[in-house]
């Protein structure tokens, strides 16, 4: 664990040894293995591989299922404006309670919807191999 004369130290010892920042950890007291920033995305782990094919992102979907960090980022960035009407007629749940489960709601349609997508993506893919027609609405 560091402590703050440990990071005062590093600051300090910054300037003079800018060139290589191993060094400075060292001279710091600090083990230079432990400032190394994790790496994300190269696990499997519910991240999409790195792809420029839109046929294997589509394939990859398809069999994986929407990852789990797009579900959240859209769960975060898209606000509920309008309650469905069996939950606006809900009296006995709070107003709170039938906002998260419309946001619920809205996560499993976004993942439907994403699937569907995905299939139309490679048929319109298998479309343009089989008769090399590039046109699709």
């Amino acid at each position: 664990m560091m402590n703050r004369r440990g990071i005062l130290r590093l600051f300090g010892a910054a300037p003079a040894i800018a060139i290589n920042p191993t060094a400075a950890a060292t001279a710091a007291g600090i083990n230079p293995a432990s400032l190394v920033a994790p790496i994300y995305g190269m696990s499997h782990g519910g991240c999409v591989p790195q792809s420029t094919s839109e046929a294997d992102i589509a394939t990859w979907i398809l069999a994986n299922g929407v990852p789990q960090f797009a579900k959240e980022a859209f769960r975060r960035d898209n606000d509920v404006t309008a309650l469905d009407a069996d939950l606006a007629s809900a009296r006995s749940f709070s107003l709170a309670a039938k906002i998260r489960m419309q946001r619920d709601r809205n996560v499993t349609h976004y993942e439907q919807k994403t699937i569907s997508r995905q299939r139309t993506t490679l048929a319109r893919i298998a479309f343009r191999k089989l008769t090399n027609f590039d046109f699709w609405p």
